[in-house]
């Protein structure tokens, strides 16, 4: 689900995602209904000119 979703957005490569949540720079969020999971996102904040932005990034869900 995480790579195929990551594959259609381009955004980053699926090792820089995994390398931020495992490095604890990005937060990995799962929405679970108690049998499977129905969606996954990454968080991660970055300082930018206008200051601390969060960017998500969806990475699946079961419509995608």
């Amino acid at each position: 689900m995480l790579k195929a979703a990551r594959y259609r957005t381009k955004l980053n490569t699926f090792e820089d995602i995994e390398a931020d949540i495992l490095a604890g720079r990005s937060l990995f969020w799962v929405a679970w209904n108690g049998r499977t999971v129905e969606a996954a996102v990454a968080t991660i904040l970055i300082n930018s000119e206008i200051g601390k932005v969060c960017i998500i990034t969806k990475l699946g869900d079961h419509a995608s």
